[in-house]
């Protein structure tokens, strides 16, 4: 550390320039002194995660670098269809409020809304823990919503309320600050989370915003830069592949493994979970079968996806049946039915629970370990725990795919990812070269390492010119966005129509 930082300064002495220059250097030093006494207690686990971050720099850096174009005319029009229908939902709330109570009610105001249910309404009061204090307030937070939505006369103010603050809050997210060049960026914080995950945030420069929790209403308005294409890339069912394998690696069995190596993780679930059902072996048929309603909305292929994901991680029936809005008894009948079919989850939950019991760590499939400081005999740690592998294994097989692509496929340029995908852009000349690369690098990853018994996770793409996927039924954009992400067949017979001149956008005008 330079001398000057190591012996006691007069900042009294000092301008303000000459202190921001000390503030500067002793956050650089420091730092640096600190990596240094770390990196000595490193074993070989922590270092290979250290420098498997340190080398997701260069394509982190790159996404950040040059963000994601954003179409105006599609950014207003969004904005105002969200705002417009807020507007008109909130008149119907006042309408309700004020045989309530005489007067309107502000949804997003919280002492308004717990007011309204509880003093006026009388319904029971819904609590909150402050987890810096300890103490319990009023809430009238989204859990406790849903909760209160079960009253008949509530469900319908209720409903309104939620509506409002979800269309808010999507206009709120379209209006963050794109820079001067039309585009949204966003910043990533590699080591942001304990699994390995990326966050993300508003850029370095306070622009921009989250740009990995961007709902399918509010993609169409990125698109690709002119004469590029999108590209977008996921793993299937990659978490439950995570499952699987961990659960075949410690001896429990592999009979989950095989549902999700089917090819149809959930179809499989169903042939397995209600085996009295009439399947043909033939796959689409089964399908067919499978999507047939089990209960209410829900057809018996969603209760094996939800149900089984919501399973899988440690999901009492009272929790997964509050948010799936159905029965508790249905949940356990579920349970019971799914824990017959595959003895070995219950099984993986036991050996994290001992794991965690006795040592407070787990090592992933991946080989990145993470230390639990909660209470080891606790249900909170415990599903954290179960969770855990899963998601850390995909976090780490996501980030090794997106530097190998940063690697070895240049033709494209890397947007974002999505913690299971990536967003690419390309000249489109050069879609099947790119998409069939950006595949190939996803099945050169294998999860396990170099264990015998080690698998790829299946990837697949999908191309467009707008982030939104196409609608052909229409049921969220109305001219069923023809130019959205369609599933990449080598072949895409559409002939893209940029906006007409009354529409074109400001980057797409030349200047002589």
């Amino acid at each position: 550390m330079p001398k000057i930082l190591t012996r006691e300064l007069d900042a009294s002495k000092l301008s303000f320039q000459q202190k921001l220059w000390v503030y500067n250097a002793l956050d650089s030093a420091v730092t640096l002194e600190i990596s240094h006494a770390l990196k000595s207690q490193m074993d070989e686990v922590a270092k290979r995660t250290y420098e498997f971050s340190l080398s997701l720099q260069a394509p982190v850096l790159s996404m950040m670098r040059f963000g994601f174009r954003v179409n105006p005319a599609e950014r207003a029009a969004a904005i105002r269809e969200f705002e417009d229908k807020a507007d008109f939902l909130l008149k119907r709330l006042n309408l309700i409020a004020f045989e309530v109570w005489g007067k309107p009610l502000n949804p997003n105001s919280p002492k308004q809304v717990n007011d309204f249910f509880y003093r006026a309404l009388k319904l029971p009061v819904q609590r909150k823990k402050n987890k810096q204090t300890g103490e319990y307030s009023e809430t009238s937070d989204r859990g406790a919503l849903e909760t209160l939505e079960s009253y008949f006369n509530a469900a319908l103010p209720v409903r309104h309320i939620m509506a409002i603050r979800e269309l808010k809050k999507l206009a709120s997210t379209l209006k963050s600050e794109v820079e001067k060049d039309g585009r949204m960026r966003t910043s990533f914080n590699i080591a942001g989370t304990e699994t390995g995950r990326f966050s993300s945030s508003s850029s370095a420069f306070s622009t921009g915003t989250n740009l990995q929790n961007q709902t399918e209403r509010l993609r169409r308005v990125y698109v690709a830069d002119p004469g590029y294409k999108l590209g977008v890339f996921d793993l299937k069912t990659g978490e439950s592949f995570a499952v699987g394998l961990k659960c075949h690696l410690l001896g429990l069995g592999r009979a989950y493994l095989d549902a999700c190596s089917s090819g149809d993780l959930h179809t499989s679930v169903c042939k397995l979970v209600w085996p009295g059902l009439e399947w043909t072996g033939d796959p689409k048929l089964d399908k067919a079968i499978a999507e047939q309603i089990f209960y209410r909305h829900f057809s018996y292929r969603d209760m094996a996806k939800r149900g089984g994901h919501g399973t899988n991680y440690y999901g009492t029936p009272w929790t997964m049946a509050k948010h799936l809005k159905v029965d508790v008894k249905l949940i356990e009948v579920f349970q019971q039915l799914y824990f017959s079919a595959f003895p070995e989850i219950p099984e993986w939950h036991l050996w994290v629970a001992g794991q965690i019991q006795a040592h407070a760590q787990l090592t992933s499939i991946f080989g990145r370990r993470r230390h639990f400081f909660g209470r080891t005999r606790d249900d909170n740690t415990l599903r954290e725990a179960i969770a855990y592998d899963p998601q850390s294994c995909i976090a780490d097989y996501t980030n090794t795919w997106l530097l190998r692509v940063y690697q070895n496929v240049r033709k494209c340029q890397l947007l974002l990812q999505g913690h299971d995908a990536l967003v690419v852009q390309f000249r489109e000349g050069d879609e099947h070269e790119v998409v069939e690369g950006i595949i190939a690098q996803a099945q050169t990853v294998r999860l396990g390492g170099d264990h015998p018994d080690s698998i790829t996770i299946p990837a697949e793409a999908k191309v467009g010119w707008n982030w939104g996927k196409e609608d052909p039924k229409k049921k969220m954009h109305k001219d069923g966005n023809p130019f959205g992400l369609r599933d990449y067949t080598g072949k895409d017979d559409r002939k893209y129509q940029p906006p007409s001149s009354s529409h074109a956008q400001l980057l797409d005008r030349r200047f002589s």
